[in-house]
């Protein structure tokens, strides 16, 4: 990388990266943009949760998740608009190796909104959670972590979730 070496010696040639060295700069990157979104614009009491499918209704690819999303979406900034607020939100989607598809989504509370979501996702049911942000940060970084090492049994990071006082250091 291009350091020098011990008093006395000549700079090291710079080496060019590996591509797991790349990878892990980049997983790094995405962790950090992801803790600086929650930070920025979650706080205590926001929903994370997790829109599932029936079995029966499974999309067939990413493409069809991101499509079902975009719809739950934009009918949730529908909703909020109507009331005067803002829509912010951070989602994650995943499939299982057994081809469970999933969404993790962060989303700031405002009145009704767990009558909003449920409206929003017509493909089956959403796991309600409330939290403080720090355990959103732990989780929702988790589950990138967990995504990115295409680790078999993403599902098991539905975790059940308890309001619970931010501490802040």
């Amino acid at each position: 990388d291009g350091r020098y070496g011990a008093p006395g010696e000549k700079r090291a040639k710079k080496k060019k990266a590996t591509p797991e060295e790349v990878e892990q700069v980049n997983q790094w990157t995405r962790e950090r943009k992801a803790r600086h979104r929650l930070r920025m614009y979650f706080k205590v009491n926001d929903y994370f949760f997790t829109l599932t499918y029936p079995k029966e209704e499974r999309p067939a690819d990413m493409k069809q998740a991101v499509k079902d999303f975009e719809d739950f979406y934009k009918y949730c900034k529908k909703e909020y608009r109507k009331r005067g607020e803002e829509l912010r939100w951070l989602r994650n989607i995943e499939c299982t190796p057994s081809g469970n598809w999933h969404v993790h989504v962060v989303l700031n509370r405002i009145q009704d909104t767990d009558l909003i979501i449920a409206a929003a996702w017509k493909h089956g049911k959403f796991c309600r959670k409330y939290c403080g942000i720090s355990l959103v940060f732990f989780l929702f970084l988790r589950i990138i972590r967990v995504q990115s090492k295409v680790i078999a049994g993403l599902s098991a990071i539905h975790i059940v979730i308890y309001k619970h006082k931010e501490v802040r250091g």
